[in-house]
């Protein structure tokens, strides 16, 4: 076999080889799924992405909500609640900034803290009420002391018994913003 030859020989190899990993990677990257996105919010510990956000409920793997369903619209940073019961130790933690939450119907959290929110949120519509054994709405961040978080309730009735907290700010810079809302506290 001549030089010539085998360079020829030894570029096909190499080419096919070439167009085989080609091939390999392609289909690795087809059949691989994209990655969900995160969206800072958890309901009774399990974090919402853009894979399981549309239903939330105890059969889509959200064993804290008992009844009724919940489901995120990330266009509109809403979280909609729709005659829902969940019940943990946390119920709702918020670390969006601006989420709205959107109550149709009456919903219950019942836990050690109802709502835990370490960036600015909107409570929206309909009836919420909180059954906490420690704090029903927990505004701000301790590791973030210098970061302002308002809590706005707005045509909300909201309804939160027992615990310590009502309504607790973990520093001196969160605001409570209630519009047209009916606010009931009973502290146990």
């Amino acid at each position: 076999m001549s030089k010539q030859n085998f360079r020829e020989m030894m570029r096909r190899k190499l080419q096919t080889v070439g167009w085989i990993t080609a091939l390999f990677c392609c289909t690795l990257l087809w059949a691989t799924p994209a990655m969900a996105e995160e969206y800072n919010i958890w309901i009774g510990g399990v974090q919402l992405t853009s894979d399981n956000c549309f239903h939330i409920d105890k059969d889509h793997g959200f064993p804290a909500v008992k009844e009724g369903s919940l489901q995120f619209d990330a266009p509109h940073n809403t979280l909609i609640m729709n005659g829902v019961t969940i019940g943990a130790d946390i119920c709702i933690t918020n670390d969006r900034r601006d989420v709205k939450i959107k109550a149709k119907g009456v919903n219950t959290l019942v836990g050690k803290v109802g709502i835990q929110c370490y960036q600015p949120i909107r409570l929206t519509e309909g009836e919420l009420t909180i059954k906490a054994t420690n704090t029903g709405i927990s505004v701000g961040n301790p590791e973030k002391p210098n970061e302002e978080i308002e809590l706005t309730i707005a045509y909300t009735t909201l309804n939160i018994s027992g615990g310590e907290y009502g309504i607790k700010g973990a520093n001196k810079n969160e605001r409570l913003i209630p519009i047209g809302a009916e606010i009931h506290i009973r502290s146990e």
